[in-house]
């Protein structure tokens, strides 16, 4: 994440569950995410993010997920998490390549998209925020 401008979450709030492994990079994401007006929900990996998203189906709006992570890849919780909320959004935020993910991606309903690590801070605000809209 570089330290430009932040955008802001549009009106109202938007609770986003960032699935992130590495606690520094967990941190810092989420710490941008709620100075931009997010309200974040965190999970370690795809099986605890299947966890909290059953716990919070009412209010999450869209994931933030990592791709390689321990116990549960991304592209492995993707099809639990759609099956707990078929049309929530997922954007996969990873420093590996597109391709790791390509097969998932999808501009329609239900939007799935990938923005690389690392991201400018503006880059994956905007991002989260397209990818709520496609919802609404």
């Amino acid at each position: 994440m570089t330290s430009r401008a932040v955008a802001e979450a549009p009106g109202g709030t938007i609770t986003v569950l960032h699935v992130e492994d590495e606690p520094d990079v967990r941190l810092v994401v989420s710490m941008v995410l709620r100075r931009a007006g997010f309200d974040v929900l965190e999970a370690v990996d795809g099986q605890q993010a299947t966890a909290v998203l059953r716990d919070h189906l009412d209010t999450v709006d869209v994931v933030l997920m990592d791709v390689m992570m321990p116990v549960m890849t991304g592209p492995e919780a993707l099809p639990v998490l759609r099956q707990l909320a078929p049309d929530l959004p997922v954007v996969f935020h990873s420093g590996y390549d597109r391709g790791q993910v390509a097969a998932h991606l999808s501009e329609g309903r239900p939007y799935t998209s990938f923005v690389p690590k690392p991201a400018e801070n503006r880059a994956l605000v905007e991002e989260l925020n397209r990818a709520v809209a496609t919802r609404r």
